[in-house]
């Protein structure tokens, strides 16, 4: 898919990608009435703004074969509010804006680190996959609404610093784990740590 290809193409509502490794930058730039992407599961690299203004879209899934993912490529994404990703640790700093409205985020079995800045305001809750090993200072430091975080880590993920903008209500974390979260540096940052309910 080439540089710019649709960009401002206000017509355009589906997408799907049947057999794509590649989105150029820019290449659905404004197409502010795409409701639904279908992404290829070849699919492997994203360049920056590829979806820059697109303030229809309200729900992504990320493929595992995704690899790389370009800057600002869901900026101005407005109402955009559940996203789901899985695979490799992909995420820059500046994928999506600060005022952003994901309200979901589903960090799906593969990722092992999470770094900086990497969602808004308005995220309510945060699952994290088994997979996970750390999660860099200030990864939440913008969710200041925060309530719950589902953390599926049998070994307790590392905190560099302070991740979160302030105490979330509640996470839960495996039985066979619940000692070892409630003795870690976990316990500073929320008001509860409970079993994940069966």
């Amino acid at each position: 898919m080439g540089v710019s290809a649709f960009e401002e193409c206000v017509n355009l509502e589906n997408i799907e990608f049947p057999m794509s490794s590649e989105i150029k930058d820019r290449a659905f730039y404004n197409c502010r009435n795409l409701l639904n992407i279908t992404f290829s599961d070849t699919l492997k690299t994203i360049g920056a703004r590829v979806f820059y203004g697109c303030s229809s879209l309200t729900s992504i899934f990320l493929p595992v074969s995704l690899s790389s993912i370009g800057t600002e490529v869901f900026y101005e994404c407005d109402n955009l509010t559940q996203l789901t990703f899985s695979g490799r640790d992909i995420f820059n700093n500046n994928v999506f804006s600060a005022n952003n409205n994901i309200k979901n985020v589903v960090v799906a079995e593969g990722i092992v680190s999470l770094g900086r800045f990497m969602w808004g305001a308005n995220v309510l809750t945060i699952t994290l996959p088994k997979s996970l090993t750390s999660i860099a200072a200030y990864t939440f430091q913008a969710c200041t609404k925060l309530q719950e975080i589902t953390c599926y880590a049998i070994s307790v993920p590392t905190l560099t610093g302070n991740p979160f903008a302030s105490t979330f209500s509640k996470l839960y974390v495996p039985s066979q784990s619940l000692a070892k979260y409630r003795n870690s540096t976990w316990q500073w940052f929320c008001g509860q740590i409970l079993p994940i309910k069966e």
